[in-house]
């Protein structure tokens, strides 16, 4: 009959080298990882003056939801990109106004769509009162 020897063989493989490469990885990590702040404290300009607008510009008016009216009609995706395509082929002014709580996305969707079909003045909307407030 065979006896075992009395030493038993280590099971697993040594643990060092492991925690070495686990380290390296968390250094690596740690390192490669860019630490931004996405809640970075923003300085915006202030607007001291407006410009004024020409009489026959287009005023076109971005709501708190996004949605879009020309002269106080409503329209729609099309329609807007017909009317800016007419006001583009007489070089009228566009005038835009949002409101403050509304998302930049619409108005660069605005923005956007004014640039595709040729539109080269365009002018933001802001309130008098709010500028001579800031003044104070």
């Amino acid at each position: 009959m065979k006896f075992r020897n009395a030493r038993s063989r280590e099971l697993g493989s040594p643990l060092a080298p492991l925690l070495d490469v686990v380290l390296l990885l968390l250094i690596f990590f740690v390192v490669s990882t860019s630490f931004v702040d996405d809640q970075l404290p923003l300085d915006l300009p202030e607007a001291r003056t407006a410009a004024r607008g020409e009489p026959d510009a287009i005023v076109l008016t971005v709501d708190i939801g996004g949605v879009v009216t020309v002269g106080g009609v409503t329209v729609s995706a099309e329609q807007l990109r017909q009317q800016l395509e007419a006001a583009a082929a007489v070089d009228a002014e566009l005038q835009i106004r949002a409101d403050r709580g509304t998302e930049h996305g619409a108005v660069i969707e605005v923005l956007d769509l004014a640039r595709q079909v040729g539109l080269d003045r365009v002018g933001i909307g802001v309130s008098r009162a709010k500028i001579l407030g800031s003044l104070d």
